[in-house]
């Protein structure tokens, strides 16, 4: 009986092991040439696996993305409102929100960079993709407090938005200069609806 135990301990140890190899390898792989250009040849070439073993575990994008969304979060997770619990005055929630945004979009920027560029073509990124836009807008409005109005939270969700980001990291600027002119230009916005 134990020898038996131990084989399906061991099996299941190994295949838990080849799927998290295939993540890994996808997640790169989406990060740097994109999900459209990564094919099911290319992730099992960099996870040491043959093509039908990754299409065993992800025989589709929408069973592959998700899980790697999954992983990718687990390494940089997304913000949420626990970051602004205890968090008093809306200058700071504002910097606390921006910090936070900024060091998750600098964790996963080509993930998101490539979702952003393919999610018409691609359903499940555009899913995922507007989902963590959702979520960022939900931050935004708790951040610049009660009853922003429609128009003003979009302007704050736009400011607040990795593409802002990343046209302000492109250009060589610390982290910390990103992070004050984000806040800066939302406490600016905000205090025009005073």
């Amino acid at each position: 009986m134990s020898p038996r135990k131990y084989e399906k301990k061991a099996r299941a140890a190994s295949t838990d092991e080849t799927r998290s190899r295939i993540l890994n390898a996808s997640l790169a792989l989406h990060s740097d040439k994109g999900f459209g250009a990564t094919s099911w040849q290319d992730i099992a070439d960099l996870a040491g696996v043959a093509v039908g073993t990754v299409y065993y575990h992800f025989p589709t994008m929408d069973d592959l993305v998700p899980a790697c969304t999954t992983l990718a979060r687990s390494l940089t997770p997304q913000p949420d409102a626990a970051i602004l619990d205890g968090v008093h005055g809306t200058n700071k929630r504002i910097e606390v929100l921006v910090r936070a945004l900024v060091a998750y979009y600098s964790g996963v920027q080509g993930g998101i960079r490539n979702a952003l560029r393919e999610r018409k073509q691609i359903g499940v990124v555009d899913r995922i993709i507007s989902e963590t836009e959702r979520n960022i807008g939900r931050l935004a409005r708790q951040a610049i407090g009660p009853h922003p109005g429609d128009e003003t939270a979009k302007k704050v969700e736009a400011i607040l938005d990795f593409r802002t980001w990343d046209s302000l990291h492109s250009r060589g600027l610390s982290e910390e200069v990103v992070i004050a002119t984000m806040s800066s230009l939302v406490r600016a916005l905000i205090s025009k609806r005073s």
